[in-house]
């Protein structure tokens, strides 16, 4: 099913960083980010977790694999009070660093490392403003709980 036809888009975003302390970003080649750095970012497929889906996005659009450290925020709203737009956005941390040369060339422009404080210079989404000046006062939520078996999940997480 592609999930943009329905009026609820559940999204994931996140925050990589590697071990100099570098931002991962990328330049969209389509929508209202076209041309501005933005973090990966996309939906979430039928049958994901949304931790497999920001590991899969950053992956697909970048090359870098990653591990998730935990939830920095939601951003949720309404477009043209219609579609139900929320998106989770995800703290991880690099495991590779090594951009893939094969970036998906209808979406992607180009992706690379940054020091924060250099993204209040360039084109950015405003999401990447907001985390540059807020990060230092956020704590990613990741410590997790699972229910059991009682509603048969496949794969469960609570952060907190």
């Amino acid at each position: 099913m592609y999930l943009r036809k329905s009026k609820v888009w559940l999204g994931v975003s996140g925050i990589v960083t590697n071990q100099r302390g570098e931002w991962l970003v990328l330049k969209k080649q389509y929508s209202g980010l076209k041309g501005k750095w933005s973090f990966p970012a996309g939906f979430v497929e039928a049958g994901e977790a949304i931790d497999d889906a920001i590991i899969r996005e950053v992956k697909e659009e970048t090359g870098i694999d990653c591990d998730v450290e935990g939830i920095l925020g939601v951003r949720s709203g309404v477009i043209k009070n219609d579609i139900s737009d929320n998106m989770i956005i995800f703290k991880l941390k690099a495991t590779s660093e090594d951009i893939s040369t094969h970036l998906p060339n209808d979406e992607i422009e180009c992706a690379k490392w940054v020091d924060k404080q250099s993204l209040l210079n360039m084109e950015c989404s405003p999401m990447i403003y907001e985390f540059v000046r807020y990060m230092p006062g956020f704590k990613p939520l990741q410590n997790t709980t699972s229910p059991g078996k009682v509603f048969n999940y496949t794969k469960y997480h609570l952060y907190y």
